[in-house]
């Protein structure tokens, strides 16, 4: 796996956004012979705590309900494969200017009101509050967070700022463009672009 991070096989956080990283967890996402790191609803719900999509507190208590569920849990799994291939086609036209296509807009919208009933205001502190989820064990939680997190990037000015990785192996990474002059290309240099420049030294 060229973007595993750890011992665990998760993949490395290079999208910059909670939405991007998920939509990465395919890898190459252009190549036939890809990489799932959504193996199964485990994996599914340490990538959230992994990427920040949930706190870890929280990201354990939902691998522990899937374990408990194990039926609904291999049905949400199913749900964020899903999921993950609309927020693609939505995101990507995008970066060209493109409308994204209605079908999967409806998908991320459906998401979007689902996380919005799934949360509720509550006090953190003398007069501060906070968001939070009426049910932490409800295992879809990983897919609500993503889902608002591409919410809050398709309807800001960072979706300006996106970009797809063109690695020669097919890649297709997406990641936030934070560097000022705006000119990032590779989702990471340590791999797509010292693969690209090694191939381009064995053409000449």
């Amino acid at each position: 796996m060229r973007h595993a991070a750890t011992d665990d096989h998760l993949p490395r956080l290079l999208g910059g956004m909670a939405c991007l990283d998920f939509v990465n967890t395919v890898d190459p996402r252009h190549a036939a012979n890809r990489t799932d790191f959504l193996t199964d609803y485990d994996v599914l719900a340490r990538w959230a705590g992994h990427a920040g999509a949930v706190p870890p507190g929280t990201a354990r208590d939902l691998a522990l309900a899937g374990a408990s569920r194990p039926e609904q849990a291999r049905d949400v799994l199913g749900a964020a494969r899903e999921l993950r291939e609309h927020l693609y086609q939505v995101i990507r036209p995008l970066l060209d200017g493109e409308a994204s296509p209605g079908p999967s807009v409806d998908v991320l919208s459906a998401a979007v009101s689902r996380a919005h009933a799934a949360r509720r205001l509550v006090p953190v502190e003398a007069r501060a509050l906070t968001w939070d989820w009426h049910d932490r064990e409800r295992l879809d939680l990983p897919l609500l967070a993503v889902a608002l997190s591409a919410a809050d990037l398709v309807t800001s000015k960072a979706i300006n700022r996106v970009r797809e990785c063109p690695g020669a192996d097919g890649c297709g990474w997406l990641f936030l463009d934070t560097s000022k002059s705006g000119t990032r290309r590779w989702c990471s240099m340590q791999v797509c672009g010292n693969r690209v420049k090694v191939q381009r030294h064995r053409a000449r």
